[in-house]
């Protein structure tokens, strides 16, 4: 299955890219990049989600957009020693942790998958009889469990 872009290429000057720093820098690449981070993102996103997402919110785009663009300007060239650089790396390490973050349930993305109704990160074994390890349930002699 085709991977869903999560961001488009007006996404990038709105995160803070100037168009100028993809001079030289096809459109076509910068469409690959933003398919890549979506497929990065799927892969975290399917810890908990059913893919593909039907709608999503702007922190999926904002953490889709930061890891393309070090991809371009990784591509392009440029010095992550440098300040302004090494913001476009820190950045791709917060969103690759925030992605890390979703996928073991620690923060929720506004995102709603292909079945709303089915909590994948709900209970993985659910039973309709009460056992008797439960705590305070008596066994069949009457006599209460505790720890």
């Amino acid at each position: 299955m085709a991977t869903q872009p999560y961001a488009t290429f007006d996404d990038l000057n709105d995160e803070g890219l100037p168009p100028a720093a993809l001079e030289g820098v096809g459109r076509g690449l910068v469409d690959k990049a933003i398919l890549a981070a979506s497929s990065l993102a799927d892969s975290y996103l399917r810890k908990r989600f059913t893919l593909p997402l039907t709608s999503f919110s702007e922190d999926l785009t904002r953490a889709v957009v930061h890891i393309a663009v070090c991809d371009l300007m990784v591509r392009r060239g440029f010095n992550p020693a440098s300040g302004a650089d090494q913001l476009i790396v820190d950045r791709k390490a917060d969103a690759i942790a925030w992605l890390e973050d979703v996928a073991a349930g620690k923060v929720e993305p506004g995102v709603e998958d292909s079945t709303p109704t089915l909590d994948e990160a709900g209970p993985l074994f659910a039973s309709e009889e009460q056992q008797d390890w439960l705590l305070g349930v008596d066994d069949s002699n009457g006599n209460s469990s505790t720890l």
